[in-house]
């Protein structure tokens, strides 16, 4: 079964099976309509747009994903991700600050990625030790922790935190 915190792997894995656009929009289609209208449905619509380049057809794609489910994390964290890559920092900060599922992993991490463009790099680093201790196998969090550490110039710790990330995937 999949779960909500790896659908965006999920997404990203399908998009890679080399079909084109129209055919997933006709995949899409195809689907019953309480799959498609789903929040879940709307994600991947939005995931899909997205890949394509259509940033407002995914950005409204997500919107709707929030509308049927406002707690829909994938989609959450989609919608932050874009504020955050836009440079509206403090927007993607309120969505998470408002977000029931605000001490989510995937809503943590990103709430560290967006203070660190704030020039906040200890609390995101303060964000992000719990989830390296939790999750000392996510090399995702490792890595924006190697990133901080570096722009501390904390040398010696961003090698050992790079380190960890090489023995998770020898």
């Amino acid at each position: 079964t999949q779960k909500p915190d790896q659908s965006r792997e999920y997404v990203s894995a399908m998009l890679e099976l080399g079909l084109s656009y129209p055919r997933w929009d006709t995949a899409l289609k195809s689907r019953p309509d309480a799959e498609r209208y789903s929040a879940a449905g709307w994600y991947l619509r939005g995931m899909i747009e997205q890949q394509a380049q259509h940033d407002r057809a995914a950005s409204r794609a997500f919107a709707k994903a929030l509308d049927r489910n406002p707690d829909f994390v994938p989609a959450q964290a989609a919608t932050i991700e874009k504020k955050i890559n836009a440079g509206r920092i403090q927007q993607a900060l309120q969505l998470i600050a408002g977000s029931a599922q605000a001490n989510h992993p995937r809503l943590r991490l990103l709430k560290a990625v967006a203070l660190s463009r704030t020039g906040q790099i200890r609390q995101a680093m303060t964000i992000l030790k719990p989830l390296i201790d939790k999750y000392p196998r996510n090399n995702e969090y490792l890595m924006v922790m190697a990133q901080l550490q570096r722009r501390q110039h904390h040398y010696d710790d961003a090698e050992r935190t790079a380190r960890q990330m090489l023995s998770n995937n020898p």
